[in-house]
């Protein structure tokens, strides 16, 4: 069973300027990876790999790759549903379809991180960012760990 949480973690300005930092490369290296789908006609993690990462790794040199496969994995999936979009609003109004607005993320978006960039290590939390892997202490909800308790193993899949 999946269940998650929201927590808010203390974080000094600095931590949080590097966060806005991360964030506005991550956009960036969407945006680089949409494009370079959408120019190409792929959907394919592989494809957009062997040709953008390298260049990725070029305009954004301090986001971590753990970030940039974030950022290439959301663009694949951003993308293949765009396409499915598309392509049925093409059947029932294709003038809409042509004028539907082309992909893009803005600088204040939210990341996705997965087990290899965040790490939970009983209250610690640990993320990577442009400048170094921030640590932080949180403290889950009392409402949550009442109802699901620790001792049930919990597992971090991502955040």
């Amino acid at each position: 069973m999946r269940r998650s949480v929201t927590v808010f973690p203390k974080l000094s300005d600095t931590e949080v300027s590097s966060i806005v930092e991360t964030r506005k490369q991550y956009a960036r290296a969407f945006n680089m990876s949409v494009d370079c789908l959408i120019s190409n006609s792929s959907t394919s993690k592989r494809f957009l790999h062997q040709v953008q990462y390298e260049r990725i790794k070029e305009e954004c040199p301090s986001l971590p790759t753990g970030l940039i496969q974030c950022a290439r994995d959301v663009a694949v999936e951003a993308v293949k549903s765009w396409n499915e979009k598309k392509t049925r609003l093409k059947q029932k109004h294709p003038k809409k379809a042509e004028r539907m607005r082309r992909l893009s993320m803005k600088e204040k978006c939210t990341m996705r991180y997965d087990v290899r960039t965040v790490t939970l290590r009983g209250s610690q939390l640990t993320f990577s960012t442009c400048d170094k892997r921030i640590r932080t202490i949180i403290s889950i909800p009392w409402f949550f760990t009442e109802r699901y308790p620790e001792t049930d193993g919990w597992k971090l899949k991502g955040a």
